[in-house]
């Protein structure tokens, strides 16, 4: 199951996604979630530690690509 732009999602939809990984241990489901960066009056900041607590979490921090990353990606840097 893939939940994409959870930093947008409100209290009550963030507690039954608490809830779910902590449910979802050993059922053979894989739990996808996805958030940016969130600000301080986020929702998700309050939810975010419990659920990183759950044993079946692992979270996988990711940045953007800096304009050098981007070209070589784009193939712009002259070496192919």
């Amino acid at each position: 199951m893939i939940l994409d732009d959870v930093h947008w999602a409100d209290g009550p939809s963030l507690i039954v996604l608490r809830r779910l990984a902590h449910q979802v241990a050993g059922a053979g489901v894989l739990l996808f979630v996805t958030f940016r960066d969130v600000g301080p009056a986020s929702s998700l900041l309050r939810v975010l530690p419990d659920l990183l607590r759950a044993s079946v979490v692992e979270r996988l921090d990711l940045r953007g690509f800096s304009l050098a990353e981007v070209r070589e990606q784009v193939g712009k840097d002259g070496d192919r």
